[in-house]
């Protein structure tokens, strides 16, 4: 197995692209925290990467110092249910019927039964995995850190194929980051990115390879940003550089800009909104790639998937806290530091109607939540139980 880096350079996808911006309207408060399950592990490189997900009336989100994916109640905070795994659960959870599916740390994929306690089947594929699977009708696509990918059947949970990407010799850092864009799904074809830079296409039913486009460049090259469609055009980014506008037809970029990121651009409209490895967010035409505005974190921290909402823009850092960016201006209209222990949102946030869930470095899972004019709805719990 390549060399990594630190995990803390590697940032977890969030589930993006809001097209209803009737949701969180104003600035929110929190409304209750939690602190997540397991241990927590001592020194400056405890992170917390599991990007929560709401699903339902329910918060599912894995925890470093836990085997398990766990799911809390999106009004109070309570866990009402675990979903065993061998290791720490980075992954976001996928739906379909009355099934999920997650992978873990240790190389396993899972489906069970929405409330069941024990999986339907589980795959081992002998690499950690941290990236989201994705469901592509009757098959499960799962990339994993060191470039093997694969797809699985969702009833059996047996491999259709997997593919093996090489190795790049010509590297020059020895060091890889630690991390693997989720599988995109375009057309007939599943797109995975890898290490080297590469961004490469498969038939969906027989795992050929189709075509092949190099992207990254610079030191680390790494594609960890999960792509973003929108009509013909695909938009992704390497860890260094560049972030491109590629026509899906023919794979030539249509425009290509000098930054790096970790994290899945979000879209609203004609505007793309990149948050950078270098810890600042970024608002480009999408057709021209053109800066509309820039805000700098000040954090050394790569941004996350930024969530678009009227509010604004949701972004969190992994060496900083959660921010509310105006769409506007590029200004910042509100900030959550932690505040304790150790800092940093090394997930991205989750945006669930006037909800934002958050998952701090410290081991907290914490819910903002609007206040209306009219005050405080009746359900509100401010509770911080630490």
């Amino acid at each position: 197995m390549r060399l990594a880096v630190l995990w803390l350079l590697f940032v977890p996808q969030a589930n993006s692209q809001a097209k209803d911006l009737d949701v969180l309207s104003a600035i929110p408060s929190v409304e209750w925290t939690r602190s997540l399950p397991g241990k927590r592990a001592g020194g400056q490189f405890h992170t917390e990467r599991s990007t929560p997900v709401v699903h339902g009336e329910l918060v599912y989100v894995g925890a470093s110092g836990s085997h398990a994916l766990h799911a809390f109640d999106l009004d109070n905070g309570n866990n009402v249910q675990d979903y065993p795994a061998e290791a720490a659960v980075y992954s976001q959870p996928v739906f379909t019927g009355g099934a999920l599916f997650f992978s873990d740390s240790a190389g396993y994929t899972y489906r069970y039964e929405i409330g069941a306690k024990t999986p339907t089947w589980s795959h081992f594929s002998g690499v950690p995995i941290g990236s989201n699977p994705t469901l592509a009708g009757k098959a499960v696509l799962v990339a994993t850190v060191d470039d093997l990918v694969f797809s699985l059947d969702t009833e059996t949970g047996k491999p259709n194929w997997r593919y093996q990407h090489p190795p790049d010799a010509t590297r020059k850092s020895e060091l890889t980051l630690f991390g693997a864009p989720s599988p995109v799904v375009r057309d007939t074809q599943a797109l995975f990115g890898f290490s080297d830079g590469a961004l490469a296409g498969f038939d969906l039913e027989t795992g050929e390879l189709a075509w092949s486009r190099q992207v990254g460049e610079g030191r680390y090259p790494d594609l960890i940003a999960t792509p973003a469609l929108q009509g013909d055009d695909i938009y992704l980014g390497a860890f260094s550089k560049p972030f491109i506008a590629l026509d899906a037809a023919g794979m030539t970029a249509r425009w290509s800009i000098p930054y790096g990121t970790a994290a899945k651009a979000a879209i609203h409209n004609d505007r793309l909104y990149l948050g950078g490895s270098d810890g600042k967010l970024r608002a480009i035409d999408r057709i021209t790639g053109e800066q509309a505005w820039v805000w700098d974190s000040k954090t050394a921290g790569a941004l996350t998937e930024p969530q678009v909402a009227a509010a604004g823009i949701i972004v969190t850092s992994s060496d900083g806290g959660v921010y509310i960016v105006s769409t506007a201006t590029g200004k910042l209209a509100w900030e959550y530091e932690p505040g304790h222990n150790l800092e940093g949102v090394s997930a991205g946030a989750a945006l669930a109607g006037k909800r934002v869930i958050v998952v701090t470095n410290g081991g907290k899972l914490i819910s903002f939540r609007q206040i209306s004019v009219d005050g405080p709805p009746s359900d509100w719990q401010d509770w911080n139980l630490d």
